[in-house]
């Protein structure tokens, strides 16, 4: 399998990440212990240059991170109809809902965004 011509069907998932594809599964694993918005912004991680020790020395650039994650998960929140439900948790919503807050992959800013989804024949 090809992407933009390099091959990545040998790299580990995390580099397939790295290059841009993101999935979204059938099913609906949300953390039930974080609200919607907190489910929605985990998809920034791999944008994220902030680790433990940014986060453990103060440095200026983790709050700038942070605040970059909030804008676009409250966009992507808004994009597909959760803008209310942002500080509920997951269990809250219907599945239909459930299933939209994990679209955490397409708030990582996926070039290529894969969907397990049933079709019909």
């Amino acid at each position: 399998m090809k992407l933009s011509g390099q091959r990545i069907d040998t790299l580990l998932p995390h580099e397939i990440a790295r290059r841009g594809v993101g999935r979204r599964s059938r099913t609906c694993n949300c953390f039930d212990n974080m609200t919607v918005l907190e489910n929605v912004m985990c998809g920034r991680h791999r944008l994220m240059a902030s680790g433990i020790l940014s986060i453990a020395a103060r440095l200026p650039v983790v709050p700038r991170e942070e605040a970059d994650a909030l804008r676009a998960a409250r966009a992507l929140s808004a994009f597909v109809g959760l803008a209310g439900a942002e500080d509920l948790p997951p269990t809250a919503l219907s599945f239909g809902h459930q299933r939209l807050s994990r679209l955490r992959a397409r708030c990582a800013r996926a070039a290529l965004l894969l969907m397990d989804e049933p079709a019909p024949a």
